[in-house]
């Protein structure tokens, strides 16, 4: 066995036990609720998602321990073991008995794991399995074990903060030789099954009863799979790689470890011949050096991430402005891939439209915080007469960076208010995202995309949809430092795009909107 320490967002161990009456401890849900009932709103600690989504889904359920502000929480009789509540209108509520605060007015604190499962009788020894085939969304999730504690409340509205306790595999297959074909992906000889302490904070890995998990297609060939913390031998045939009916092995020269709430990604390239050649590298859910979750969304990351490279690490290159350079010149602007445009359909760019330049400058850039601000703007230069005329300005004063050696990607969010169609008001909540590979020339294969996080009031859908994205590259894969200057004054908006037309760029891009 193999122990691991997990971090709770509070403390396990209390100071002492004690009793309380037993009519303090349930109230039937089934019937009229008494005024001390609890109910709970649940989310995901920063940096974590659940295993596909940010939020938990009608119908899911959790179990909830309860103690009493001075005791400690007990393999059984505790104020409240494990009762069950289900998620539907934005929160849990119990399924039948719940937990009621106790009538001397003390407070609670609380433990609660998901998925519920009945088999959770003793909080020092809870075992746990994950699906061995995984390939249904329901299985997938049902995998996913997440745990949440609080501090001691009397509130009757309690907020769980859950975090990823398994490993999560991504497995990512790139090439033209995948059009049209059928592909599934298996994790071979994974260990599978866990026992998790909740009085100690500590779990532990069975080294035995190893089996293949059947992963799921999350997106078009890009399949993951939930398992149990582990270290994967060197040269060890982890992946069955399945196309149209015909089954190839992929192993690793090196020992790689599956860490507790991280990510690991396997990113392989399938030829015409049926070889694939992998790189590996380790993308956290809980971690410092990767774009955080309450920046973009990990679900968003990870669409966005096949139409721009997100690099990882907390070493990232020095971008702040000196003497000797200046702004970093983003042009010729070319649409990588927009996922509103719907052949035509919709509102985005066909891949290879050519958009407006912009002006980027990097200051104030921590090493300690891997922290910096950006400045942005858009600019076109008037045919006539040969002048540069700016459409917007944009400063950030808190980006965020990431990335190690030469290679960086730095997000922000901006937040605004705009008008709708009909007058009225707009609230909208965007991403930015910039990727490249710092030169001593300026920046190489440079790559910025928006995100529309959220929005509010849009009755009439003027802005770009919640979830949709937008990736431009420089073309010429150099984007140099320039002599043009940032303006002083221009038209300013919270982030790079106009919200008002739902585009990502101004003047000429008003023209051939679509």
């Amino acid at each position: 066995m193999k122990t691991n320490r997990i971090l709770l967002s509070a403390c396990v161990m209390l100071t002492v036990s004690c009793s309380q009456e037993a009519d303090d401890l349930l109230t039937n849900q089934s019937t009229e609720p008494t005024s001390r009932a609890v109910t709970f709103n649940a989310s995901f600690g920063e940096g974590t998602t659940r295993a596909t989504e940010t939020s938990f889904e009608a119908g899911d359920q959790i179990g909830v321990w309860a103690i009493q502000s001075n005791s400690s929480l007990r393999s059984s009789g505790n104020y409240a073991d494990n009762v069950p509540y289900r998620y539907a209108g934005g929160s849990f509520t119990a399924t039948g008995t719940g937990i009621s605060l106790p009538s001397n007015g003390s407070s609670l604190a609380y433990f609660a794991v998901y998925p519920y499962s009945t088999s959770f009788t003793n909080t020092g020894n809870l075992s746990f399995t994950v699906k061995s085939n995984q390939s249904s969304h329901a299985d997938y999730t049902a995998s996913d074990l997440c745990m949440a504690s609080t501090e001691p409340t009397t509130s009757q509205a309690v907020n769980l903060t859950f975090n990823h306790v398994m490993s999560r595999v991504m497995v990512r297959l790139t090439g033209s030789a995948l059009a049209n074909k059928r592909v599934s992906v298996k994790l071979k000889n994974v260990l599978h099954t866990m026992t998790l302490n909740m009085q100690t904070a500590k779990f532990s890995t069975a080294n035995s009863g190893a089996t293949d998990i059947q992963m799921l297609e999350e997106s078009k060939n890009v399949f993951v799979a939930v398992v149990a913390p582990q270290k994967i031998p060197a040269n060890m045939a982890l992946l069955e790689i399945t196309v149209n009916g015909k089954s190839d092995y992929a192993s690793f020269d090196y020992e790689m470890t599956l860490n507790s709430g991280k990510q690991t990604t396997l990113t392989g390239e399938y030829t015409e011949n049926g070889t694939v050649t992998f790189r590996g590298d380790i993308n956290p859910w809980q971690e410092e050096g990767s774009v955080p979750a309450n920046v973009v969304p990990y679900d968003l990351q990870t669409k966005l991430g096949q139409y721009i490279p997100l690099y990882t690490g907390t070493t990232p290159p020095n971008l702040n402005i000196t003497t000797d350079n200046g702004a970093i010149l983003f042009s010729p602007s070319y649409t990588v891939y927009c996922s509103d445009y719907q052949n035509g359909k919709g509102r985005g760019y066909k891949p290879g439209y050519i958009t407006n330049p912009s002006l980027y400058v990097f200051t104030n850039q921590s090493s300690q915080t891997n922290t910096l601000t950006i400045q942005s703007a858009e600019f076109y230069v008037n045919n006539e007469n040969g002048t540069i005329q700016f459409t917007s300005y944009e400063e950030s004063e808190t980006s965020y960076i990431c990335g190690s050696n030469s290679k960086f990607t730095a997000c922000f969010n901006t937040t605004g208010v705009t008008k709708g169609k009909n007058g009225n008001q707009i609230e909208y909540k965007t991403a930015t995202v910039i990727s490249g590979t710092k030169t001593s020339t300026g920046i190489s294969n440079m790559y910025h995309a928006f995100v529309m996080i959220s929005k509010t009031g849009d009755t009439y859908n003027a802005l770009m949809d919640v979830n949709a994205f937008r990736v431009f590259k420089d073309q010429d894969g150099v984007s140099e430092y320039t002599e043009i200057d940032l303006p002083s004054s221009a038209p300013r908006r919270s982030g790079a795009f106009c919200p008002e037309l739902a585009t990502p760029w101004g003047h000429s891009a008003i023209a051939n909107r679509k």
